[in-house]
């Protein structure tokens, strides 16, 4: 883990992607210091203390079998709205 301080005012980190202020110090893992610190984002730090910024990965809350049959409904559904929205436009104006 790394203490960085930020000095770009367009980032945006974390869980929740929250902005994050300029001047303030967080604690990252290595890879994500090096990144931000080569494209000028953040700088090295030698305070004692940062708020520790954690990366999650959101899993879907359906089972994936489950998921396929919803997609697979995708196409159908459209095309039932579609051919019922043509049934109602007229095909020729007087």
């Amino acid at each position: 883990m790394a203490l960085v301080e930020i000095v770009a005012n367009n980032l945006h980190a974390g869980a929740n992607l929250r902005k994050l202020e300029v001047g303030s110090v967080v604690d990252v893992d290595d890879a994500t210091a090096e990144r931000w610190i080569s494209t000028g984002k953040a700088k090295e730090t030698d305070k004692k203390k940062g708020e520790k910024l954690t990366f999650e990965v959101a899993t879907p809350s359906a089972p994936t079998a489950e998921l396929y049959a919803l997609q697979k409904q995708l196409p159908t559904r459209w095309q039932q709205k579609r051919n019922a929205r043509m049934m109602l436009k007229p095909r020729w104006k007087n």
